[in-house]
């Protein structure tokens, strides 16, 4: 069993003022997404390259390598590396302020045979932290089981209550299965330039 977790970046003007993401990683609870009962495995597919990406690191060589095209203006934020969050890049933002933010997280969930379970454990996870049932939209991503799971996230401490998207892909390793989970936010969704880098990170994720 994995841990919901929080991070949070300190402020500074000359790179990021506030950075809080919402790591969803694999819970216990039961929730249901329409669909089969096991999805197949699926082969990895030939994901589109991009042109500048970060690879997110590994605990071991079992695990799915990701890698992160990164948005223009955006930065990797190598403070919050850690054995929860792999990858972390952020738009500057000014002292005070919000900084829109991508977290990707990898960890084991389950066994290969059971990938839908892999998804609805991480929308279970989400649920909690949402402000209202989050918005599901099933799919592949480089040939493997995925959502994009929309929701919006309640306020915590300082930080208040903004929207944020979650890539959810269950990857199958041998017998057991990776979720891939990678969590967009900001506090203004409507914002062209977030709304043309949440697309970047979402069609030009790779994973293998």
């Amino acid at each position: 069993m994995h841990l919901a977790a929080a991070c949070r970046y300190p402020a500074n003007p000359a790179m990021l003022a506030s950075l809080v993401a919402a790591v969803t990683v694999a819970a216990t609870a039961s929730a249901t997404i329409a669909g089969p009962t096991v999805l197949p495995q699926a082969a990895a597919a030939p994901c589109a390259p991009a042109p500048t990406v970060e690879t997110a690191n590994r605990l071991n060589p079992a695990e799915p390598e990701v890698k992160l095209p990164v948005p223009k203006g955006w930065h990797r934020v190598r403070n919050l590396d850690s054995k929860d969050v792999r990858l972390a890049v952020a738009k500057p933002a000014q002292r005070g302020t919000f900084a829109p933010n991508a977290v990707v997280t990898v960890g084991r969930a389950g066994k290969s045979n059971a990938l839908r379970t892999v998804i609805s454990d991480e929308v279970a996870a989400v649920r909690p932290i949402a402000t209202a049932e989050p918005s599901i939209s099933r799919g592949t991503t480089c040939g493997f089981p995925s959502a994009v799971v929309s929701y919006t996230a309640a306020a915590r401490g300082s930080d208040p209550a903004r929207p944020a998207k979650a890539l959810v892909v269950a990857v199958p390793r041998g017998a057991d299965a990776y979720a891939v989970v990678v969590t967009l936010q900001t506090t203004d969704a409507s914002d062209p330039s977030f709304q043309r880098a949440t697309a970047t990170v979402i069609r030009g994720i790779q994973i293998d």
